[in-house]
């Protein structure tokens, strides 16, 4: 008997629960909207149109063609440059520099297409300084048998032009031994 009455008990509860929620109305119940996102942060887009011609590479007197010279430039969004990645290899070329190395100056430059003539073609230091376009030197000491890599941010040039990331523009890097 007692078996009875405690499966009645457990019955009873069990409809009470089935029935409990069926019993309420949906007009009480307060309908939310669905939340909407909001950006925590904007992005400027990037441009999208980066043309690089061909870039200029330019070996000045001295600088002999078996040292190997790979280049590159990316945008620096942030500070509206350009940042000009080079590579010297002289580990296959063979050229006898000396064991003290050689001092050269690197000059990279970039412009915007649409700042210089059609025809605009540096082959020296002063082509490039005369132009009013962005560009900056350094000085390294390159030794043989080696790989040496580096960067330069070029922003603008000493007499005031700058690049402007958002337009097509070009880049350009010399090397010639310091003197």
């Amino acid at each position: 008997m007692k078996k009875i009455s405690l499966i009645l008990v457990i019955l009873c509860l069990f409809l009470f629960l089935i029935f409990s929620g069926c019993t309420g109305s949906d007009s009480d119940i307060e309908k939310t909207p669905a939340p909407t996102q909001t950006p925590l942060y904007t992005q400027t887009p990037a441009p999208t149109e980066e043309i690089i011609i061909k870039p200029v590479i330019m070996r000045g007197e001295g600088i002999p063609e078996e040292i190997g010279i790979e280049t590159d430039a990316k945008t620096v969004q942030d500070n509206q440059a350009v940042l000009v990645y080079y590579t010297l290899d002289t580990q296959k070329s063979g050229i006898s520099m000396g064991q003290e190395g050689w001092n050269i100056v690197v000059t990279a430059f970039v412009y915007n297409t649409d700042s210089v003539p059609a025809d605009f073609s540096p082959k020296t230091n002063d082509d490039i300084i005369n132009a009013n376009i962005p560009y900056k030197s350094r000085n390294i000491l390159l030794y043989p048998g080696t790989v040496y890599t580096d960067k330069i941010e070029v922003k603008d040039s000493p007499s005031g032009g700058s690049i402007d990331i958002n337009k097509p523009y070009n880049y350009g890097i010399l090397f010639r031994l310091q003197k």
